[in-house]
């Protein structure tokens, strides 16, 4: 049925999104542990300045005291379950001491729930 998919798309692309604006959230984005819970063992980020990060270099980061990209509020751009295991969405994202920016991130269904496999940051072009 038509109509019950595109239902269960929708749970799925919300719940989704209720992750990644978890993983956006600012006390969540200082603990290693949070933040690990939300990431797939291969997660890799590129960041707005051009970084790499993956699981090991935020481990370093924040166990060093140090600080991962500022977040800010966000404008759901699409979600999108792009088969069983797979959902894409595209935010933008306003932090304070940022330009505005695109971020896009690939989730992916695992045996420990929807894990954050990619996720990259745009700065956003202003014409």
């Amino acid at each position: 049925d038509c109509a019950a998919e595109e239902n269960a798309s929708l749970d799925v692309t919300g719940t989704v999104f209720e992750l990644e604006q978890g993983l956006l959230d600012a006390q969540v984005r200082t603990n290693f542990t949070e933040v690990n819970d939300f990431l797939h063992p291969s997660y890799q980020e590129i960041c707005r300045d051009g970084s790499l990060l993956d699981v090991s270099t935020v481990r370093t980061i924040l166990e060093s005291s140090g600080t991962l990209p500022e977040t800010g509020p966000v404008q759901l751009l699409t979600a999108r379950l792009l088969d069983t295991s797979l959902v894409l969405i595209a935010y933008r994202m306003n932090p304070a001491n940022s330009p505005v920016l695109v971020c896009s991130s690939w989730w992916q269904q695992t045996n420990a729930g929807w894990k954050l496999r990619f996720r990259q940051e745009t700065v956003e072009n202003q014409a």
